[in-house]
């Protein structure tokens, strides 16, 4: 039995709450138990079966009207509190409704502990599929160690030039050029080593990891696939 057909019949028994217990004697509380009854009702109607054990609760502890004990195993069998439930349906049974609601009641019972014998759903293992390091990287790392170890040696050389200040002026001047220029392709031969070294992990470590993982319940099964970056 699902949960919507358990709601229904939870409405059934709402609706004519006075025959469940002709021989209950008349309370003064009577109209906030008819209250609290309907209210429940509106909370049952929209999903909110918390809001309405709360109500039948309070209801029951002032009146003890034996049609709430069915209402309240409707709202723990719909909260999935299912031997709270069977609890407050034998205490219906107990109090010896008429044959109409003890049938309902047996249903509910059924319902509630089917649910407990149901096969709890197991957690499907994770496939994850992890990025591979690509021939292409390789080639990125050994391209920016070639720039890095070139950049390196221009720079050294471009450096010991600009230091040398042996021969006339002019050779001197050839040579701060010299220098100037070989400092700066070094400079650039090491940046861009270091970008091609950089390049070849980020594509590696900021490539997609694809997770997938087979779900499982009692009514479907599934898979489900996702990513991480």
């Amino acid at each position: 039995m699902s949960l919507h057909a358990l709601c229904l019949l939870g409405v059934f028994a709402f609706a004519t709450p006075a025959a469940a217990a002709p021989e209950a004697p008349a309370r003064a509380d009577a109209d906030d138990a008819e209250t609290a009854l309907a209210q429940a009702r509106d909370h049952f109607s929209r999903g909110e079966f918390a809001e309405a054990k709360t109500l039948l609760l309070a209801a029951y502890t002032s009146s003890h009207r034996p049609d709430l004990l069915f209402a309240l195993g409707q709202a723990e069998f719909n909260l999935e509190n299912f031997v709270e439930a069977i609890d407050y349906y034998e205490k219906f049974l107990a109090t010896n409704p008429d044959a109409e609601r003890a049938a309902l009641t047996q249903q509910a019972l059924g319902a509630a502990r089917a649910r407990i014998a149901a096969p709890k759903p197991v957690p499907a293992p994770r496939t994850v599929e992890r990025h591979r390091w690509q021939p292409e990287y390789t080639g990125l790392l050994v391209l920016g160690g070639v720039g890095l170890a070139l950049g390196t040696a221009l720079f050294i050389d471009g450096h010991g030039l600009g230091n040398d200040e042996s021969g006339s002026l002019a050779d001197y001047e050839l040579r701060i050029k010299r220098s100037q220029s070989e400092q700066l392709a070094g400079l650039a031969c090491t940046i861009g080593g270091a970008l091609a070294i950089g390049g070849a992990l980020v594509a590696w470590r900021v490539r997609s990891e694809t997770v997938i993982a087979p779900s499982m319940s009692e009514r479907a099964v599934g898979v489900a696939i996702g990513g991480r970056w």
